[in-house]
């Protein structure tokens, strides 16, 4: 009984903080989802925890707190590997603090597991770029051109803003047409 009571009040702490990050009551989400977690009887299963760090890391990016945002982010990613959703989602945050190197380790995983994964192929490519890891521009570019192309003729928002196709090896066409997409 006692454990139900404990996994009863960590899902409505879970359920709360959900619904204070979609209503930007956040500076106390943060304290709920700890309390999900600290709350769940025995092992918690990788799942309810994966959702609770998201949800976690989402306050502290909306908190503008990066590096609390970076970790949850990563924990996510080691509880669930084999999803490249959350292994796109830690190499972004990890970008936006600057560990690209950090970053590419990410998105590599989410390749991995999903290739065709438009944002992460272009944010590897643009990470790449700015370590200037070029062991394989030339097809990583020629891939990109195409993925690029694919997006405009099927009516999709491209990958790769304008202002970073401008410094891609893309053809001058291609980035007008990138331009106007945005």
């Amino acid at each position: 009984a006692a454990a139900r009571m404990a996994a009863a009040e960590a899902a409505a702490a879970a359920a709360s903080a959900s619904t204070m990050i979609a209503t930007a009551e956040s500076p106390i989400a943060p304290m709920l989802s700890f309390q999900a977690m600290g709350f769940e009887p025995g092992s918690p299963s990788s799942m309810r925890l994966a959702t609770t760090y998201t949800n976690l890391a989402g306050v502290f990016k909306a908190l503008g707190r990066a590096v609390e945002s970076a970790v949850c982010y990563s924990h996510v990613a080691n509880l669930r590997p084999n999803c490249p959703e959350t292994q796109k989602d830690a190499a972004s945050a990890q970008k936006d603090l600057g560990r690209l190197d950090e970053a590419i380790v990410f998105y590599r995983r989410a390749l991995g597991v999903k290739p065709d994964m438009p944002d992460a192929y272009a944010n590897l490519v643009h990470s790449l770029m700015c370590v200037c890891e070029w062991g394989h521009r030339t097809e990583l570019f020629v891939w990109l051109d195409a993925l690029l192309r694919a997006q405009m003729r099927h009516g999709q928002m491209p990958s790769v803003q304008p202002f970073h196709a401008m410094a891609y090896p893309l053809d001058s066409e291609l980035v007008k047409d990138l331009s106007k997409a945005y």
